[in-house]
C-alpha cells in the first residue's frame, strides 16, 4: 500500500473526527473491510458502529423459543413435482426463504466459486483498486465457464417454474413475464471483525429483485428475520440458499476515498472500528449470551434429490410464504466449484490495495468494480463488509474486464440480448409469499465469503398484484411499479431497515 493510503487510513484512528471526512478516507483507501483487517486494527472505526434498533435485540423468551429451521427442498430429478410445489409454496408464504439440494450444478462448481472470490480479494489493494468503483452501470461476466451460468440460469428458470405452480399459475407464468431475465452478482467478503458486538455485516434488508440465490461458505452469520426471532441460516455443504425478493457524508466522504475498504482500515492498525461503523444505540449482548441464547430456530433445507416432486413444490411453497428463504441442497452444483469460487473472492480482497484500489469505485454503470458499502454516504452506520460487482447479464463484457485473480479456465458466451432489473415476488403475488428481513452478523473468526446472484426482469415493464392472484376479497396491496422506479427508491434510501414496499403500498395505512 502506499504511504497515502497508509496516512488516509490512520485518519479514521483519530477520536474527534468528523464523519463525512473518516468515510471518504476509508473509501479513498480503496482496501475495503479487508484493507481495515490487514492493517492490524484491534477495534472496530465509529462509522461502522451499529444503533440498536438496527440488531433487534431478542429477549430471552423470543429467543428461547422453539427450533426452527428454515426449510430444505430437495430437486433431485426424480422428485414428485406436486410435493415439490407444494414445499416451495409452503417456504415462500411462511419463510420467504428456503435451501435447495440437488439442484444440478456440480459441487466442485460452487467450490470454485467460492475460491475465485476469496482469490480476488486477497490481492494487493494495488490490483483491486482497478475495480473499486461506485458506478453501479458497469457490468462483467466471470470467465469461468460460461456454460455454468447457462446451465445455472437454466435450473433457476426450472426454479421460476416451481415457483409459478406453487401460487397455482401455469407453470410458464413468472417466466413469461420476463422475471429472471437479468443476472447480477455480488462477491460479499466478511473480514474478521475485532468488535462484533459493534457493528453488522449487512444490516437487516430485504432484497429488491425477483430472486436472489446465494452460495455462502462454511463460516455462517446469515440470518432470517422470522416471527420477531432472528434465526440462523447456517451453511449446508453442497446446498444453496433461495430468498424471494421484493418486487416476486465528510466523514464517510474520507473512508470513501481512500478506496481500501474495511481490510485497509484494518491494515492500517486501528485498535478501534471507525464511527461511522459504529451505531451508538446499539446494545448488544455479551459474547457469551450471543452464543447461549442464540435463537435454535432453522430455516427450510430443500433437497432437490428427493423423487417426490410434489412434495418439493410443497416444501418451496411453504418455505416462500413462511420465511421467503430456503436452502437448496443436492443441486447438481460440484463443492469444489463452490469453493473455488470463494477462494477466488478471498484472493481478490486479499490482494495489495494498490492493486485493488483500481477496481474501487462508486460508480454502479460499470460492469465490474468493488468498493465497501454501496449505501455509505446514506445511513448512520456502516457495515463490516466489502464487495465486488459483477454485472452478468443482459450485455456480459470480455473476460479481461475480470480482475486476472477471478479468472478461472472456463469458456465466455454471450448472452441473449435481455433487458435489466428488477421485479418483487411479494409485489406481483400481492403478499402471498415473503419477501423477509435478513442480515448478516459479524464475527471475529473469518473472513467469511459468500456470492450472490440476483435474479432480475425487465427494467421500464410495469409490474404489479397478478390479476389471477387479486379479488374482491384480496384486493391488490401494492400499486403497478418499473422496475426503474424501484432501483430509484432503493438507491435514496439505503439499507435503512424500512421495507422497500412500503413506498409502493396503494394503502399507506395499511399494516
Amino acid at each position: 500500500m502506499e504511504e497515502s493510503s497508509q496516512v488516509e487510513i490512520a485518519q479514521l484512528k483519530e477520536p474527534g473526527f468528523d464523519r463525512t471526512i473518516e468515510l471518504k478516507a476509508f473509501d479513498e483507501t480503496k482496501a475495503g473491510v479487508k484493507g481495515l483487517v490487514d492493517a492490524g486494527i484491534t477495534q472496530v472505526p465509529r462509522i461502522f458502529f451499529s444503533p440498536p434498533d438496527t440488531h433487534d435485540l431478542i429477549n430471552d423468551d423470543i429467543t428461547k423459543a422453539g427450533s426452527l429451521k428454515i426449510p430444505v427442498i430437495d430437486l433431485d430429478g426424480d422428485f414428485n413435482r406436486e410435493n415439490v410445489v407444494g414445499t416451495i409454496r409452503e417456504a415462500c408464504g411462511t419463510w420467504g426463504f428456503f435451501q435447495v439440494v440437488n439442484h444440478g450444478i456440480p459441487v466442485n462448481v460452487l467450490e470454485e466459486m467460492l475460491e475465485g472470490s476469496r482469490r480476488f480479494y486477497e490481492q494487493d489493494v494495488e490490483v483491486k483498486k482497478k475495480w473499486y468503483t461506485r458506478d453501479v452501470s458497469k457490468t462483467v461476466v466471470h470467465n469461468s465457464n460460461f456454460d455454468l451460468y447457462r446451465a445455472a440460469s437454466a435450473n433457476w428458470r426450472d426454479t421460476t417454474y416451481l415457483l409459478s405452480e406453487a401460487l397455482g399459475l401455469d407453470t410458464n407464468y413468472l417466466n413469461n413475464m420476463g422475471c429472471a431475465e437479468g443476472l447480477a452478482t455480488l462477491y460479499h467478503y466478511y473480514p474478521a471483525c475485532p468488535e462484533p458486538e459493534l457493528t453488522l455485516g449487512a444490516t437487516k434488508h430485504s432484497d429488491y429483485d425477483f430472486l436472489t440465490v446465494l452460495l455462502q461458505d462454511s463460516i455462517g452469520g446469515l440470518q432470517v428475520l422470522y416471527e420477531n426471532r432472528w434465526v440462523d441460516i447456517p451453511p449446508v455443504p453442497g446446498a444453496l440458499v433461495v430468498n424471494i425478493g421484493d418486487l416476486l457524508q465528510s466523514e464517510k466522504k474520507a473512508f470513501d476515498d481512500t478506496k481500501a475498504g474495511v481490510k485497509g482500515l484494518m491494515e492500517s492498525g486501528l485498535e478501534k472500528i471507525p464511527h461511522i461503523f459504529v451505531n451508538e444505540q446499539y446494545m448488544l449482548e455479551t459474547k457469551s449470551s450471543v452464543s447461549s441464547n442464540r435463537t435454535s430456530l432453522s430455516v427450510p433445507v430443500i433437497d432437490l434429490e428427493c423423487s417426490n416432486k410434489d412434495e418439493i413444490i410443497d416444501k418451496v411453497r411453504e418455505a416462500c410464504r413462511e420465511w421467503g428463504f430456503f436452502q437448496l441442497v443436492n443441486h447438481g452444483i460440484s463443492t469444489s466449484l463452490m469453493s473455488r469460487v470463494s477462494d477466488d473472492v478471498r484472493s481478490f480482497h486479499e490482494l495489495d490495495n494498490e492493486v485493488k484500489g483500481l477496481y474501487y469505485s462508486r460508480d454502479h454503470t460499470k460492469k465490474v468494480f468493488y468498493n465497501s458499502n454501496f449505501d455509505l454516504h446514506l445511513v448512520s452506520s456502516a457495515n463490516w463488509r466489502d464487495t465486488l460487482y459483477l454485472i452478468l447479464a443482459p450485455d456480459p463484457p470480455q473476460p479481461q474486464e475480470l480482475p486476472q485473480v477471478c479468472r478461472l479456465d472456463f469458456t465466455l458466451e454471450q448472452i441473449d440480448d435481455y433487458e435489466k432489473w428488477f421485479v418483487s415476488v411479494m409485489l406481483i403475488t400481492n403478499a402471498k409469499v415473503k419477501s423477509v428481513h435478513h442480515r448478516v452478523l459479524a464475527n471475529n473468526v473469518g473472513p467469511r465469503v459468500s456470492v450472490a446472484f440476483f435474479f432480475r426482469p425487465h427494467v421500464a415493464r410495469l409490474y404489479g398484484p397478478m390479476k389471477e392472484l387479486v379479488s374482491e376479497e384480496n384486493p391488490p396491496i401494492y400499486r403497478e411499479v418499473t422496475a426503474e422506479e424501484m432501483i430509484r427508491v432503493r438507491y435514496s434510501k439505503g439499507l435503512d431497515g424500512v421495507p422497500l414496499l412500503s413506498y409502493f403500498r396503494i394503502n399507506k395505512e395499511s399494516p
